[in-house]
């Protein structure tokens, strides 16, 4: 739970960074692969899916707070285009 707590920790501080799964393993000092295990076990998701959910709530947190269009919100939660995050907003409102 500690690994997991420190995992998610170290995603939020770099929401607007690519956070590749491996730098953040290194950087929790464990392997890539415990990593995984440790988020599955506790969340049932793999960490990937966790960086999205925080970037997801990041952004809907943004939108309903700023006046930042979309494009400017996706560049601050890691998204080079508004493309893939319109995509997750709308998977999680239950859109097509």
């Amino acid at each position: 739970m500690r690994l997991v707590a420190a995992f998610e920790q170290w995603a939020r501080a770099r929401l607007a960074d690519p956070a590749p799964i491996a730098d953040a393993a290194r950087d929790l000092g464990v392997s890539e692969r415990t990593l995984q295990r440790a988020v599955a076990r506790t969340l049932g998701r793999t960490p990937v899916g966790l960086v999205q959910d925080l970037r997801v709530e990041q952004a809907e947190h943004l939108l309903r707070t700023t006046g930042l269009p979309l494009a400017a919100v996706a560049r601050r939660v890691g998204y080079e285009s508004p493309g893939p995050l319109r995509a997750l907003l709308r998977r999680r409102r239950g859109e097509p």
